[in-house]
């Protein structure tokens, strides 16, 4: 059986992540948590998903996370050859 992983910094409920993004400014020191929130402010977007990225470029193959932006681009605009699709699709197995 083959088990999925769960990303560390997805959530079903959005309340947990808040509470994991709270105890993280608990554990960093003040001015680290401060450059993050400027960074976070100036990209327009939230600290947690920039410690998402940030696992996710450590982490994660670079092959899937192209397999993943592709795809992503394909929702709105299905590919032209499904076959295309399918390869794309198994590399993400």
């Amino acid at each position: 059986m083959n088990r999925k992983e769960k990303d560390p910094f997805t959530y079903d409920d959005p309340k947990e992540g808040e509470g994991r993004t709270k105890r993280l400014h608990m554990l960093l020191p003040e001015e680290e948590w401060s450059r993050l929130k400027e960074l976070s402010e100036r990209r327009n977007t939230s600290v947690s998903d920039l410690i998402r990225s940030a696992y996710q470029d450590m982490y994660w193959p670079r092959t899937r996370l192209a397999s993943l932006q592709v795809l992503g681009r394909w929702k709105d605009n299905p590919p032209l050859d499904e076959k295309a699709a399918s390869d794309i699709r198994s590399g993400l197995i």
